[in-house]
């Protein structure tokens, strides 16, 4: 479901398409993306690490655009603008690699957690459904 591959990307966020595009010109002209995040980005979690993602699994990208990022080469600019109806998002691709899945033993605890929670919940459902309030 996450598409079997993940990107380290970096982001500039910014209020406009208009301010997008203009980011994106002087990007392909040799600008420095780390400056340029650091300097207009609007997202706070990126922007003082120079717009950093991380890594996100290609399938957290809209289809179309996840399609064009997975073409990408490392250290590329994505250069079309992209919105998510709110912001709009300037992205490069610093490196892609497949998703590590995790083991058994890796996710164990997690599954067991969740069994256990959900053995609590079914109980508490079953006491209310035959409990009698007057």
């Amino acid at each position: 479901n996450l598409g079997g591959k993940e990107l380290n990307i970096s982001q500039i966020v910014l209020k406009t398409e208009a301010e997008a595009n203009a980011v994106i010109s002087k990007l392909q002209a040799g600008g420095d993306f780390t400056k340029e995040a650091k300097a207009q980005s609007i997202d706070p979690n990126t922007k003082n690490k120079g717009g950093n993602a991380g890594w996100l699994p290609v399938g957290a990208f809209p289809p179309n655009v996840s399609q064009d990022l997975q073409a990408l080469g490392k250290n590329s600019l994505y250069t079309k603008a992209i919105s998510n109806g709110n912001s709009w998002y300037v992205i490069k691709v610093n490196n892609s690699r497949a998703i590590k899945k995790p083991t058994l033993q890796e996710v164990r605890k997690q599954i067991e957690a969740g069994l256990r929670q959900q053995k609590v919940e079914k109980y508490m459902n079953d006491l209310r459904a035959k409990a009698k309030i007057q």
